[in-house]
């Protein structure tokens, strides 16, 4: 694998280049209504949840052991997010530069680009302390672009106490170029292992190589998470343009009215609203993610839809599963919906065909004759390997983030 290639050079470099280990400031995220969302320091993110009166009712940490994960704080002179490293092959010119467009969350992602590579790669690199021989969930977001002869990868290195290489492990890989992209992936250090290392890294795979990578929102947690999705719930939402971060919005032909909103929600604090009106048949509109995934793996794909009104439109599930070059292998539609209702839960099992990579979730509201209109509320949605044969949302009334003495996704009467 490629990591043979650089790995002589990085030892023997002895490449530590973290940032400054003096407590950087912290940065607030607040809501539309000036409340206080998020805290991100460069050690961990808390996130704070009200409730519809805007009574705080919750605060949280992610667990991450990741420093400055999503590349907020950074060295406007290196082009390079604080206590990140870097590493570039021979003959490379390295472009590292800490973006505020694009971005997957808060204000800034991590720029990776060369061109012209004559073989090997460049990376950003963090160190983190680990045990061996427990699971740890890797996951992150990226966009690649211009990828010519040369692929984006996320590798980790394992390093026993004294920093020497034990073995190394590429747990996602992309050769096509994509928009923001989610990964998740469970990783076991082999025994010995004191330090793990993750590289986010552009590979030639071929001489002349060129490309571009923006990396976010990067976690390395021993908490499983087996949701593939990002922002599942949409309760993260730092932009203004309607669509909660981490979800993309597509429409054709028509102007949609897309909104984060409080009310109405089924789990936590927020849900995503997908609407329009006035639509003719071929027009559409909906938000949709992109994740990896494993061709010929069965996995679950489920959420909570509320469909307040509906007029000769109907509400569609749809996933597209597409192969290393983006190209689609095929779609299947996993719910519709042509009636109102109140919130309901859909639960369908898929096997992405053989030769897929990622498969790509749409929510949206489809017109059957014109004159259509219609309004989606989405909230809870899951991405998982394997099959879960409870159709029933929070069965077990674990989850409880209202007020009203009823759990999530239960209604009283």
């Amino acid at each position: 694998m490629y990591y043979r290639q650089w790995i002589i050079v990085l030892l023997s470099a002895v490449i530590f280049l973290w940032g400054s280990e003096t407590a950087l400031a912290a940065k607030y995220f607040y809501d539309q209504n000036g409340r206080l969302e998020q805290v991100q320091t460069d050690k961990d993110t808390i996130s704070y949840e009200y409730d519809p009166n805007g009574n705080l009712i919750s605060s949280s940490t992610q667990g991450n052991l990741l420093r400055n994960p999503d590349f907020e704080f950074y060295n406007k002179d290196t082009g390079l997010a604080d206590h990140w490293g870097t590493y570039r092959g021979p003959g490379i010119t390295p472009v590292f530069e800490v973006v505020d467009n694009p971005v997957n969350s808060g204000k800034h992602a991590q720029k990776i680009s060369a061109a012209n590579m004559p073989g090997g790669g460049l990376n950003v690199w963090q160190d983190v302390k680990v045990k061996a021989g427990e699971t740890y969930t890797i996951r992150g977001r990226l966009q690649t672009a211009a990828l010519n002869n040369a692929k984006a990868v996320i590798v980790m290195h394992y390093l026993d106490a004294n920093g020497v290489l034990i073995s190394g492990q590429e747990v996602a890989s992309y050769t096509a170029a994509t928009h923001w992209i989610s990964l998740n992936s469970k990783v076991t250090p082999p025994s010995g292992t004191s330090t793990m290392r993750l590289h986010i890294h552009l590979e030639a795979t071929a001489s002349g190589g060129s490309g571009t990578i923006y990396a976010d929102s990067f976690t390395v947690t021993q908490s499983p998470d087996p949701n593939l999705l990002y922002n599942p719930g949409f309760e993260t939402y730092t932009d203004s343009d309607g669509v909660a971060d981490g979800w993309q919005a597509f429409s054709s032909g028509v102007t949609p009215n897309d909104q984060v909103v409080t009310s109405p929600v089924t789990s936590g604090t927020r849900a995503q609203k997908i609407a329009a009106s006035n639509m003719a048949v071929g027009q559409v509109t909906n938000v949709w993610q992109e994740a990896m995934v494993r061709g010929g793996i069965t996995c679950t794909v489920s959420g909570r839809l509320q469909i307040p009104s509906l007029t000769n439109a109907r509400a569609v599930v749809v996933m597209h599963y597409l192969d290393a070059k983006g190209a689609l292998i095929r779609g299947q539609e996993v719910a519709s919906y042509k009636a109102a209702s109140d919130w309901i839960t859909f639960n369908t099992p898929i096997t992405p065909p053989a030769g897929t990579v990622t498969t790509r979730l749409h929510i949206h509201l489809e017109p059957y004759s014109n004159g259509a209109s219609g309004t989606i509320y989405a909230d809870s949605m899951v991405l998982k390997e394997g099959v879960e044969t409870n159709l029933l949302y929070n069965p077990d009334f674990e989850t409880y983030t209202g007020s009203n003495g009823v759990a999530d996704g239960w209604k009283a009467f």
